[in-house]
């Protein structure tokens, strides 16, 4: 990697609670509940070289992993590294470790620098002064996520990466042990240190060194030494300890491979269809990646036939994963054992959490609710006399914060007196914001109100495949909705990333594909309602999609492309017409037009215009 290289930092914003979006590593001072549940992971985790996390969707294994696992493991001394399957297993583990265990040295400087950008007068500061001006900003500050938020290359779908100057700031890492680090990273393997890092070196100072070519130099020697051109994890791993873990006392790894049900959904035989397609992960790697643990886990061990005084590596495997896919670890089992006791099956939140996780985060930012408010909330959102889910339980209660917490929060800083308490009251929930079913309901309208209107109709095109007709959730394959005829696929990819984010779409592997579903059954009402109600409201919308459905039906029966014997009616016409510039057209459906255009009776510029459209797209359609 060279300096020229630009980086990013991870958007962040400051509210005590996420919505839709799962917890990151920045956000562990605002992640409330579930300590139970960690420390039982954390036992899993240490008392086995593998172990197993898994949950049904939607319960906030992610998010527990993120905001609680992974920092009471780094408190603890061990460095995490969390991967994705991708598209090939063994190199995303290797990739990933590589940049979150050593980030480069352009990733330090960058984190510096943000810090000096809001900060000019600790230009000279030592690393310990540092430490204190971060540890005294205000708990809820903004300023202390954004600080600490990762990095990644631009225009990369690298993984975040976290630089150890952050590590410094959350008090993870001491100024010494943050100093050895950077000392090691400026010096060549097996070299002499060429530069000195001591106490009194300002920040300044440290960031020009870390963007220096020197350190760049270095950098890569690094790399070329640890990630020796021979495949596999155990020669990996092993040198990474051999080589960089002699230069950091007590250094263990837990690895934590998140989303593990992908190896089973994605990389899949589909027998002579995969052939023919020529597409789709090698199931292969699937086993290739299982023999490679398995050579983790047994190294220096007496299966191995090590020689002796030959341990075995400092390092943990977590497989975090869904329900319904543990039962496909057989492979795994045949060389780990049973799973039984190294397993931790995280469950709904418990109507008892109810307080930790609702009133903590408020309370955070100076707020509350009332008590009437806070107990119409459990009570709305407790299903079966003691769960709640935890996707919910953010939703109903960022929309009060947008509503009216953050107003008292910011009352309450300017001019309230200390240990004064603004909370919430059932009024403000129940008659202003319509209660829990409504904000719920109402989740699904803002999203869309913050789209155009076009944008708007085309989301509602997308999601209404994804109802089946008795009003239940179906599954579609993702490039279903992508690669619909006549429609603008990055128009679609973007809406449908927005969808996700937004947690109203959810995209899943699945038969070595991506498949689309709503991600909960409380935003079918709201999805069906919208669609009657533009009916009314927007009929022109209306019939613009229905005379796309039925140009679609038209090409579906055309034979080899032959034009149907009839156009279409006036009103499907005039719909698409005035709506020219939204579909994809090509020669087979521009000509229809122009049919249709003759057959209704159309004025000149329509017929002129359908005849040069088609024209031009006879001239330039492939065969």
């Amino acid at each position: 990697m060279t300096g020229a290289e630009p980086i990013s930092s991870r958007v962040t914003d400051t509210k005590p609670y996420k919505g839709a979006e799962s917890y990151q590593l920045e956000d562990a001072h605002l992640f409330f509940g579930r300590d139970h549940n960690a420390e039982q992971v954390i036992a899993c985790i240490l008392s086995s070289r593998l172990s197993v996390l898994h949950a049904a969707s939607g319960t906030g294994k992610t998010s527990l992993l993120n905001a609680k696992v992974v920092p009471l493991l780094e408190t603890r001394g061990w460095r995490c590294v969390t991967v994705r399957p991708q598209s090939h297993p063994i190199q995303a583990i290797q990739c990933g470790a590589l940049r979150q265990l050593l980030p480069p040295p352009s990733f330090e400087a960058a984190a510096i620098r943000r810090l000096l950008a809001v900060a000019p007068d600790l230009n000279d500061a030592t690393l310990g002064e540092v430490q204190r001006f971060f540890q005294e900003l205000p708990k809820a500050s903004s300023l202390r996520r954004t600080l600490v938020a990762p990095f990644r290359q631009d225009g990369s779908a690298a993984v975040w990466t976290e630089p150890m100057f952050c590590y410094l700031l959350r008090g993870i890492h001491t100024a010494q042990q943050f100093r050895q680090h950077v000392q090691c990273l400026l010096t060549e393997p097996d070299a002499e240190p060429s530069l000195r890092i001591d106490e009194e070196t300002g920040l300044c100072q440290l960031a020009e060194s870390l963007d220096g070519q020197r350190a760049r130099a270095a950098y890569d020697d690094w790399m070329s030494d640890i990630n020796l051109p021979v495949f596999g994890l155990l020669p990996f791993f092993r040198n990474l300890f051999e080589l960089w873990g002699d230069t950091q006392p007590g250094y263990g790894v837990v690895l934590i491979i998140d989303q593990f049900e992908e190896l089973f959904t994605l990389f899949t035989d589909r027998g002579i269809q995969q052939a023919a397609d020529g597409d789709g992960p090698d199931w292969r790697l699937r086993e290739a990646l299982f023999a490679e643990m398995q050579a983790l886990l047994a190294y220096g061990t007496a299966a191995s036939g090590a020689p002796a005084g030959v341990q075995p590596l400092p390092l943990r495997i977590v497989l975090s994963m869904r329900n319904e896919y543990v039962a496909q670890l057989d492979a795994i089992r045949a060389f780990a054992g049973s799973l039984e006791r190294s397993s931790y099956h995280l469950g709904p939140l418990l109507r008892s959490d109810a307080e930790t996780v609702i009133r903590l985060p408020a309370q955070f930012y100076g707020y509350d609710y009332s008590d009437g408010c806070f107990a119409r909330i459990v009570d709305d959102l407790t299903r079966e006399g003691r769960y709640i889910e935890p996707s919910q339980v953010q939703i109903v209660c960022e929309k009060l914060w947008d509503h009216t917490g953050h107003r008292l929060a910011r009352v309450l800083k300017d001019s309230a007196a200390p240990g004064e308490s603004m909370t919430i009251d059932l009024d403000t929930f129940e008659n202003v914001l319509g209660g829990t079913a409504a904000i719920l309901s109402n989740y699904f309208k803002d999203t869309l109100a913050s789209h155009s209107r076009e944008d708007q109709e085309e989301i509602i095109e997308i999601l209404e495949p994804l109802i089946t007709p008795q009003g239940t959730r179906n599954i579609v394959e993702q490039s279903q909705l992508i690669a619909a005829p006549f429609r603008r696929q990055e128009l679609r990819e973007r809406l449908i990333e927005q969808l996700k984010k937004r947690n109203i779409l959810r995209i899943e592997p699945r038969l070595g594909g991506y498949f689309a579903e709503i991600t909960h059954e409380f935003l079918i009402h709201p999805i069906l309602d919208h669609i009657k109600e533009s009916m009314s409201e927007n009929p022109g919308g209306y019939r613009f999609r229905s005379a796309l459905r039925w140009l679609t039906r038209m090409r579906e029966t055309s034979r080899g492309g032959e034009l149907a014997e009839t156009g279409l009616a006036a009103a499907g016409f005039e719909a698409l017409d005035e709506n020219r510039d939204r579909v994809v057209w090509d020669a087979w459906s521009a000509a229809v037009m122009f049919r249709s255009a003759l057959e209704c009776g159309k004025g000149r510029e329509a017929l002129e215009h359908w005849a040069a459209r088609f024209r031009q797209l006879e001239s330039t359609d492939p065969g």
